[in-house]
């Protein structure tokens, strides 16, 4: 595969209301349109944040997605193509933070506040002057400065904004009346991926404004998909389906944490085995396709396989188990004990693409086995 916006690995970075294509090429293709976007299926694990349409992906909100492509083999199975992570959000904006690192002040104190402007082409510019403000003077006051003075107990909507107003940023700032009030929640997991099926314990831990742990303090849980992965009233996490899902952690005094990203994922298949279904003049035993050291699918007949003694004996890899109709004609082979023949298959197509190996005389145009891969 080609990508149209740097290395496979690299998250795409996308502002709001932007595009990029991601396009897939078959390399072995020479016509001079060689992209399978039209032929793949296309999803955003997180559509209200950048939905996808043949490839192309256009950014909605900010948040995290995971674009996915694959290629439908039939009504219940398709092949993964691959996946990418996206990241949207506004390119030319205001961040704001605290010397603190947190959001909050007890009541009668003071805390500084910064501001840093970030242009249309993401770059920081500190020599931005913004204007502030609070929507709630009763609790919070700030002066020009950035300088907040906490004034009553509650939250303060505290604002940055450019001159003429286009571009602002808001937080929310705390007034606390001591210092043992949960102010935050942190999910504290390194591992941030588990394969389907799987599941892992989560764990969150209640901090106080001066970053100290609040014992005594439940959870409540909530994953943003469910269908990806779900948790449980304890924090346990399944993982359902191949994707990405953010996921919340509660405290009984309704602090929320920030969104903890998990990512669910698939092992890929490398071989497949085929069994008999169908035998005709003593054909019997098992064969196996997979990918060999070259990355070229590959079909290999086992130690238990025999082939029936007849003319012109030739593999293929179908479909259907009774016909090679739509295969793909492997090589003409000698019949009798598979030994572990190895014969790679031409045009190296996607392991997930066929469904049977047929045993089949050609001049006769007779199946004497099919092999039904798992």
């Amino acid at each position: 595969a080609e990508f149209g916006n740097g290395a496979a690995d690299d998250p795409f970075l996308l502002d709001i209301a932007q595009g990029i294509r991601i396009d897939l090429i078959d390399l072995r293709d020479t016509a001079a349109d060689r992209s399978l976007n039209d032929f793949l299926e296309w999803t955003s694990s997180n559509p209200d944040v950048a939905v996808v349409d043949h490839g192309l992906v256009l950014g909605l909100e900010e948040g995290n997605t995971t674009i996915s492509a694959a290629k439908r083999v039939d009504d219940d199975r398709s092949i993964d193509m691959g996946s990418w992570e996206v990241r949207v959000f506004e390119f030319e904006r205001i961040e704001i933070s605290s010397e603190t690192g947190v959001l909050a002040v007890l009541q009668g104190r003071e805390l500084q506040l910064r501001a840093l402007y970030y242009d249309a082409a993401n770059a920081p510019d500190p020599s931005v002057q913004v204007t502030w403000r609070s929507k709630d003077i009763g609790i919070a006051q700030v002066n020009q400065e950035g300088l907040v003075s906490g004034l009553a107990v509650g939250t303060a909507t505290i604002e940055a904004l450019l001159a003429g107003g286009e571009t602002t940023a808001e937080v929310s700032f705390q007034v606390l009346d001591n210092e043992v009030d949960v102010f935050t929640v942190s999910i504290e997991n390194q591992m941030q991926s588990i394969m389907v099926d799987d599941s892992i314990q989560l764990r969150a831990v209640a901090y106080s404004v001066n970053n100290i742990e609040v014992p005594g303090e439940s959870f409540t849980w909530t994953s943003q998909i469910p269908a990806i992965i779900e948790v449980n009233d304890e924090g346990l996490a399944i993982a359902k389906a191949r994707g990405t899902s953010s996921i919340w952690a509660t405290s009984s005094s309704g602090v929320q944490s920030e969104a903890f990203e998990l990512t669910a994922t698939a092992e890929e298949v490398t071989s497949r085995v085929g069994s008999i279904v169908t035998s005709r003049g003593g054909t019997t035993g098992t064969v196996t396709v997979f990918i060999n050291d070259q990355d070229i699918l590959s079909v290999r007949l086992n130690e238990d396989f025999f082939g029936a003694n007849i003319p012109g004996p030739v593999l293929f890899l179908s479909n259907s188990e009774t016909s090679v109709s739509g295969g793909v004609r492997i090589q003409e082979i000698d019949p009798g004990d598979g030994n572990n023949r190895e014969f790679a298959v031409p045009g190296n197509p996607g392991i997930g693409d066929y469904d049977y190996v047929i045993y089949y005389c050609e001049p006769f145009s007779i199946i004497y086995g099919s092999y039904l891969l798992d």
